[in-house]
């Protein structure tokens, strides 16, 4: 098993304990089944209730774990809701000429430069750029200049923010 350095107090440091504590346990659990059936002391019923028992004493680290990881999920989710791209006011006149400016820069470039450009800073455009992206239509044919293989939830992403403009008015 490869092992990856956490610090300490992390949520991924939390988590490889509850991880490497699960594994600790099911090998506990398994050593015990094996000592018992090979002690002879067991039928095959007694031996699956001994093994049950043990278990079941075994059962606080798996809750233990299962609150860490339900703890570790509303973290995630609470960082992902932080981190969404806020939606453009398209009644603000200045940001409208910057859009287009940015349209015309996009415009400006040939399409496998401007394919480039986008694809190497997708995750990092800020949210003007990307509803300029969005809203930027190829001039030869009116179709939205999205370039082809832009991973699909940036585009989906994007194309919401704009969704929610239009609702809006914008």
């Amino acid at each position: 098993m490869t092992r990856i350095a956490t610090k300490l107090g992390t949520t991924a440091h939390r988590l490889e304990k509850v991880y490497l504590s699960a594994l600790n346990s099911v090998d506990q659990i398994e050593g015990r089944k094996a000592e018992s059936a090979k002690s002879g002391k067991f039928t095959a019923d007694g031996l699956r209730a001994d093994t049950l028992q043990f278990a079941v004493q075994r059962s606080p680290t798996f809750s233990r774990g299962r609150h860490q990881i339900a703890a570790a999920k509303r973290e995630a989710a609470e960082l992902r809701s932080k981190v969404k791209l806020q939606p453009t006011d398209n009644t603000d006149l200045v940001s409208a000429m910057l859009r287009a400016e940015m349209r015309d820069f996009l415009h400006s470039k040939p399409r496998a430069e401007r394919d480039a450009y986008i694809r190497e800073n997708a995750e990092k455009l800020d949210p003007q750029m990307a509803q300029a992206v969005i809203r930027a239509r190829s001039r030869d044919r009116g179709r939205p200049c999205i370039p082809r293989g832009l991973h699909r939830a940036e585009t989906a992403s994007a194309r919401g923010l704009l969704s929610q403009d239009r609702r809006r008015g914008g």
